[in-house]
């Protein structure tokens, strides 16, 4: 059987592309080893810590997209950093696995709790998206699905009483 140099080409071309799209192992290492070493900030400022087994789903754009578990379909945070390192601002996402249906086109959404903290500004906001009464009070609100506050108190006592631990 006799293999015409084009076929050999293209597949070479082929297996260079492939091998151009894989992740760099080194490169996810270094990044969460670095997130990793960067907890103790977290604690201090009462953000969600990243754990040794959590999955680095993307970087892109000098954003991390972290999950707690590779199945996971969203994020349960994000790092936007500059381009020397520098974490600019972090943001926490807690889903409390509840839907609800989003008006004025009353397609559905699922309630969350988003927790950003910017370090640039030593500005911490909390935001609340759904329809859950006893919830929207806590921000002073009865009506919007979308409620923000700077307290972060109240995301401690929403993620209690879904029974979702913040650390």
């Amino acid at each position: 059987m006799k293999i015409h140099r084009s076929t050999v080409l293209v597949l070479f071309a082929f297996l260079l592309m492939i091998m151009s799209c894989q992740k760099s192992s080194t490169t996810i290492s270094a990044s969460a080893a670095i997130t990793m070493a960067e907890n103790k900030q977290r604690a201090i400022v009462g953000l969600r810590l990243v754990k040794t087994n959590w999955f680095l789903y993307s970087t892109q754009f000098n954003e991390e997209s972290w999950k707690i578990n590779s199945a996971d379909e969203y994020e349960a945070k994000k790092i936007h950093r500059d381009p020397n390192g520098t974490v600019i601002w972090e943001e926490d996402y807690y889903y409390s696995g509840r839907t609800f249906l989003f008006p004025p086109d009353k397609g559905t959404d699922w309630e969350n709790v988003t927790v950003n903290y910017d370090y640039t500004k030593h500005l911490l906001t909390v935001s609340y998206v759904g329809v859950d009464p006893s919830i929207t009070r806590l921000f002073g609100g009865s009506g919007p699905i979308i409620q923000m506050t700077n307290n972060m108190s109240i995301a401690d006592e929403i993620l209690k009483k879904w029974g979702i631990s913040k650390l």
